[in-house]
């Protein structure tokens, strides 16, 4: 359904880039004119988490490399 692409660290947000999927998980829901299935809320939360464990692993990899 969706993929995740990359992420930003902001002074206040962390800005998750997953793959384009028309609008929004509640629009797509309101086009479908249904809930959606376990399955397919699975895949949603598993592609966003696995976006923050990419950036959380790339941000301590990169604080690691600053120690002394």
């Amino acid at each position: 359904m969706i993929g995740f692409i990359a992420a930003y660290l902001l002074p206040k947000d962390v800005w998750l880039v997953m793959e384009y999927c028309v609008g929004t998980a509640t629009d797509l829901m309101k086009m479908g004119g249904r809930v959606f299935n376990e399955q397919e809320i699975a895949t949603i939360l598993g592609e966003t988490l696995k976006g923050f464990f990419i950036f959380f692993i790339d941000f301590f990899i990169d604080l690691i490399d600053k120690l002394p």
